[in-house]
């Protein structure tokens, strides 16, 4: 897969070569996107359309395992994916637990089947090629890439357990449960249950982020979201001590009244 990306030297074929070679790779390329200070912004952008655009299809086996773990759950069409799950439209039948019966518009974060052991998989591969390379360039030892391997990869195999993310989700929506910071309200997706493999929530009103900016809107509404961003880092980081750690782009959706547009 990486033969094209060698040979054409362009943005596009690095993206395929990347999303082609398995999720760390991919999760790889998301962060790289961030990095305009030490990429061209041609290449950042090519990469930045992985926070949004991994391929996905649907699969009988994911929608299978998804009703059978959450009593109640409906799947319905896929919406997108990511490296590690897909996530689909659904409708959820809530119980006494949650008030009153009644049905729920949800989404639903299924676990891709195969990535635990693709994960693992990359994740030799990067450790071996991180030992091949300070090999061939002692010099290169004092970045320490074998243990930036490490941590990286035991960052990713948190993100393989979907009850963890929930309890993330419940956390925030705990650290900002007035729903306010400057300029704008802030909403955490309701968790409604969660497996080792499924997680469903509430759905995410708006248009992510990285869609937002290509958009366009008043300099006032722009503004107004710059400052809610910012103060929402902030509060995570000053005050709650409790930080999202993959905040890019397509994981913040943002919505417009039609009064501010």
């Amino acid at each position: 897969v990486w033969t094209p990306a060698a040979v054409k030297r362009r943005p596009e074929a690095l993206v395929t070569a990347l999303e082609a070679s398995g999720p760390v790779f991919i999760k790889l390329a998301q962060w790289l996107s961030t990095r305009r200070d030490l990429l061209s912004d041609e290449l950042c952008d090519g990469m930045g359309q992985l926070h949004e655009r991994v391929s996905c299809s649907v699969r009988p086996e994911d929608i299978l395992r998804a009703e059978a773990s959450v009593p109640g759950l409906e799947v319905g069409k896929l919406l997108g994916g990511g490296c590690i799950a897909q996530v689909y439209a659904g409708k959820f039948e809530s119980n006494s637990t949650w008030g009153s019966e009644t049905t729920l518009s949800v989404a639903v974060k299924v676990r891709r089947e195969e990535v635990v052991h693709l994960m693992d998989t990359d994740i030799q591969l990067l450790r071996w090629a991180a030992h091949v390379l300070e090999w061939l360039r002692p010099e290169l030892r004092w970045l320490a890439m074998g243990d930036a391997v490490d941590s990286f990869g035991w960052y990713l195999v948190q993100q393989l357990d979907l009850r963890i993310e929930a309890d993330n989700l419940r956390q925030f929506s705990n650290d900002f449960r007035s729903g306010r910071v400057r300029e704008a309200r802030i909403a955490v997706p309701r968790v409604f249950a969660s497996t080792e493999s499924v997680m469903v929530t509430e759905v995410a009103e708006g248009v992510s982020l990285s869609t937002f900016i290509k958009e366009e809107h008043p300099g006032r509404v722009r503004h107004q979201v710059f400052v809610a961003l910012i103060d929402t880092m902030a509060r995570m980081i000053l005050v709650n001590g409790f930080i999202h750690g993959d905040l890019h782009p397509g994981n913040m959706f943002i919505s417009v009244a039609p009064s501010d547009g």
